[in-house]
């Protein structure tokens, strides 16, 4: 009886301490992105339309540690006119354990003027060809999936060299289950700075929340808001996209590696 009396109160400790750290994660993650939407409104220029982002993702595993991925992107300055902008990227993945992942990639970048309703008008705005080097590191508090990712992107354009870091984290809640499984529901969210090495050295931040079902191993899709806030020297501009990903794998999902749904870039 002795032995029973010690055990109950230390597992519900373990389990009261658990609650409260995905309390907390949630509520600094809130708070954050409300912080953020409140300063990107006062200082962003207004009046754009809400833009439609549109993704296809494919991954694949060929070995025990080895896969592969695919994506192809293409932005609309409406949500179905005005197509703008497309990329083609893919690479290689390798799982060092089952909370780690490095991967290399490589991708071409197209951009086009907006003329109007006009999809990829002419003259091509900008042309990039783009390699980068990442870490992914996740972790699980309860329900809450945490992903974080670390970039660095060599950018090859027609007349210019850039080097960029990227640091995302996204975060993930199952709805209808504990885990991210078949016929699961679930929400997502995540921030993005993008950051390079010359004046002002902060460029860019991406700010999503949506949800998605995960239909099964090899499809899942996700839907849900995205704002990408652009900074120059002489300006500062926010848009609004209506972001739709499909994700598609050819493998079954590892049982020894947690999902973690999110677009490639």
């Amino acid at each position: 009886m002795v032995k029973h009396f010690y055990i109950a109160p230390a597992m519900m400790k373990v389990h009261i301490t658990h609650r409260t750290y995905v309390t907390k994660a949630i509520i600094t993650m809130a708070f954050l992105c409300c912080t953020y939407l409140t300063v990107n409104a006062q200082a962003i220029d207004k009046g754009f339309p809400l833009g439609g982002w549109y993704i296809l993702s494919l991954k694949g595993n060929f070995a025990t540690r080895w896969s592969f991925f695919a994506e192809t992107q293409f932005r609309a300055w409406k949500p179905n006119k005005a197509f703008f902008y497309h990329e083609y990227k893919g690479g290689i993945t390798y799982a060092l354990n089952k909370t780690i992942t490095s991967s290399l990639g490589v991708g071409h970048y197209t951009t086009y003027p907006i003329v109007g309703d006009e999809s990829f008008a002419s003259p091509v705005t900008s042309q990039e060809l783009r390699v980068w080097q990442q870490f992914n590191l996740s972790n699980s508090l309860d329900r809450l999936k945490l992903e974080h990712r670390f970039r660095i992107e060599q950018r090859y354009f027609t007349t210019q060299y850039r080097n960029r870091f990227r640091y995302r984290i996204n975060a993930t809640v199952p709805i209808n289950k504990t885990e991210l499984v078949p016929n699961t529901f679930f929400v997502s969210a995540y921030n993005e700075v993008f950051l390079n090495n010359e004046p002002s050295h902060f460029e860019r931040n991406r700010l999503y929340i949506g949800t998605g079902y995960e239909f099964n191993d090899q499809v899942t899709l996700m839907m849900g808001w995205l704002n990408q806030y652009d900074y120059t020297i002489r300006r500062a501009q926010s848009k609004d996209f209506i972001q739709v990903n499909l994700l598609l794998s050819l493998s079954n999902w590892s049982k020894d590696r947690e999902r973690h749904p999110a677009p490639v870039d």
